[in-house]
C-alpha cells in the first residue's frame, strides 16, 4: 500500500523523482491522502500522470491518511517467503548501527555527512507502536527519507518514505527491536521528533 498527495502530481519536484515514480509502480493499491483539499484540477491531474506513465493501480481518496482498516487485509499482506530477508535488509539499511544496552527501554543516534543529517532509533521488543498513530505521523513528516520496521498494535511492518511517497509492507515477524531512521538535507529538531515517538507507544510487553 502506497500513500501520496494528490497535489504532488503538479510538482516537478515528485514527478521527476524517480523513487517516487518506482513506489507508485509497484503499489498495490495507491491511496490519495489529503483528498478533500486537492482541487478537481489537482485530482485530475494525479489520475492523467498515472495514466501517461501506464500505472493502473487502484486509487482510493482519503483524509489525513484514514483508511478503512480492512483495506489493510486486502492489500497489506505478508510475504512470508521473504519476511526474514526483508527484516535483515532494513535493519542492515538503518545506519548507523547501534545495539540497545540492557537497561534502556530505547537509544537514539545522529549522524550527518554528504550534505545530509540523519537520526537512528532503535526501540526494544516489549514496546508497541499504535499503527494509525504511527501511520499519520510519518505521513506529515516533512523528511526526505524515513526508513522504519516497527511493532505496532497491528502487527509488523516496514515504513518507507521516499519522494513525497510513504509505502507500508507486513512482516510476519514477532518479539525484535523497532528501528527507525529519519534522513533530511536540514537538521531536524530530534529531541521533539523522539518525543513524538514515545507518545505513539500504546504498551509495553511484559
Amino acid at each position: 500500500m502506497t500513500l501520496t498527495d494528490a497535489r504532488y502530481f503538479e510538482d516537478e519536484k515528485y514527478t521527476t523523482n524517480q523513487n517516487f515514480k518506482q513506489q507508485l509502480e509497484v503499489a498495490d493499491v495507491i491511496i490519495a491522502n489529503k483528498s478533500d483539499v486537492a482541487s478537481k484540477p489537482q485530482m485530475d491531474g494525479m489520475y492523467i500522470w498515472l495514466q501517461s506513465n501506464d500505472i493502473d493501480t487502484n486509487v482510493i481518496a482519503a483524509t489525513r491518511g484514514d483508511i478503512e482498516l480492512s483495506l489493510l487485509d486486502a492489500f497489506v499482506k505478508p510475504n512470508q517467503d521473504a519476511d526474514i530477508e526483508e527484516h535483515h535488509h532494513h535493519h542492515a539499511a538503518l545506519e548507523p548501527q547501534f545495539q540497545l544496552p540492557p537497561d534502556q527501554s530505547h537509544i537514539r543516534k545522529e549522524n550527518k555527512g554528504q550534505g545530509y543529517f540523519s537520526c537512528g532509533w532503535l526501540f526494544g521488543a516489549e514496546m508497541v507502536f499504535s499503527f494509525d498513530d504511527l501511520f499519520s505521523m510519518l505521513n506529515d513528516l516533512t523528511a526526505d527519507r524515513v526508513k522504519a520496521v516497527m511493532n505496532t498494535d497491528q502487527g509488523c511492518y516496514v515504513f518507507n518514505k521516499a519522494g513525497g511517497v510513504l509505502s507500508v509492507n507486513a512482516l510476519t515477524l514477532e518479539g525484535f527491536e523497532s528501528r527507525i531512521e529519519v534522513i533530511d538535507t536540514q537538521l531536524m529538531p530530534w529531541g521533539q521528533l523522539e518525543e513524538v515517538l514515545l507518545k505513539l507507544v500504546t504498551k509495553a510487553k511484559s
